[in-house]
């Protein structure tokens, strides 16, 4: 036993040591961006060209190692001394001989084995679409009569709400999206209830999910379930995009660049919707192409803008598909092309875009004058 004791003292102490981290301060001046902060800082420590994620990721660790909230520090209120994350920090050794002799001391065998299985002139849009994911994370059987589908929907809503009122997180969300959707698996009906929907997400939210309080901001933002309210509206938007929800990232650049539920500062609008871009989402690449078209919160860009068009056009974005091709047919940062803006066109109205259809009609009558 005592042996186990001075076992399990050496590995917490080990590791601390290993885990530890330095911190450098600077002296914040009333007005300063985190943001211009966090980018200098990173430039000081060696990165000559800090990426948004980069500089996001540090503007979040200087937030909470400082106990602030990042959307509270757009810009210092008052002159601040700021602990900053230091350049170097001790890494966790690839050598895990020692850690593991330790823990091999005072952990179970039979724990010990269980965790290794584990181991081995036209219509143009601009950012502020309300899509909505409702697609519940449930699995049924690919075929089953419409009697077995009714069990087994009813089963389904028994377990999720059983596992749900464990607080089972992803149980809760999923919960969520039933009442929200009134859909269980496949062929599921039941009565939509959004203040029930409500009830999960937050419940799921307070207990960290990723996807829940951007749902819940969708919630506050249409008055679903809720009295309508964006300054809750972007309070949740901004938790998910916290927690890495890129559809959250651009709905906080929508709220930042229109001014809904927080004081409207465009170069944030800008700044969310790059981090969304540079993780892949379709909306965040149209919103920054937008910007950098009408010059919104970064300097007019045709070039860039076109380009980001045409990435989120090729990963099916609707709004950006019509967008190019109102670019291609007034030959606004392209030259003008009749053809590649009615493919655009086309690849837009595919996916039920009235608008581009529209354009499309427009176009065509024009071409056969």
């Amino acid at each position: 036993m005592i042996k186990k004791l001075i076992a399990l003292t050496i590995c917490l102490v080990f590791t601390l040591t290993v885990w530890g981290q330095n911190y450098t301060t600077y002296s914040g001046k009333k007005g300063e961006r985190l943001w211009d902060i966090s980018k200098s800082q990173l430039v000081l420590q060696g990165k000559a060209r800090p990426s948004n994620r980069e500089i996001y990721l540090f503007m979040k660790e200087i937030a909470e190692l400082n106990g602030i909230m990042l959307s509270e520090v757009s810009k210092l209120d008052k002159a601040m001394t700021l602990k900053i994350p230091a350049a170097t920090k001790p890494q966790v050794s690839t050598d895990n001989t020692l850690a593991a002799f330790f823990l091999s001391m005072v952990i179970d065998p039979v724990v010990r084995t269980s965790a290794s299985a584990f181991s081995g002139n036209s219509s143009s849009a601009s950012p502020s679409s309300n899509n909505v994911s409702t697609q519940v994370k449930t699995s049924q059987p690919a075929a089953a009569s419409s009697s077995t589908a009714k069990r087994t929907a009813a089963q389904e809503l028994k377990e999720c709400e059983e596992e749900a009122s464990r607080g089972d997180m992803e149980a809760q969300n999923n919960l969520a999206h039933i009442y929200f959707t009134g859909k269980v698996g496949y062929t599921g009906q039941i009565a939509v209830d959004y203040k029930k929907a409500v009830y999960w997400w937050t419940k799921a939210s307070n207990n960290g999910h990723e996807e829940a309080p951007y749902m819940l901001g969708e919630c506050y933002a249409n008055g679903w379930g809720v009295a309508c309210d964006y300054n809750n509206a972007f309070k949740w938007y901004k938790l998910s995009a916290d927690r890495n929800c890129t559809a959250g990232m651009v709905k906080v650049g929508d709220c930042y660049l229109h001014g809904k539920g927080v004081n409207q500062d465009k170069d944030m609008g800008a700044f969310y919707y790059s981090l969304a871009s540079d993780l892949g989402n379709s909306d965040g690449q149209f919103s920054l192409g937008y910007c950098y078209l009408n010059g919104e919160g970064v300097k007019q860009d045709y070039a860039q803008a076109i380009a980001l068009y045409t990435q989120a056009a090729n990963n099916g974005n609707a709004q950006a598909q019509n967008n190019l091709g109102i670019c291609y047919e007034t030959g606004t940062g392209v030259a003008k092309d009749f053809s590649k803006a009615a493919y655009w066109y086309e690849k837009a109205a595919a996916q039920n875009s009235e608008v581009a259809r529209t354009n499309l009609q427009n176009l065509k009558s024009r071409m056969s004058k």
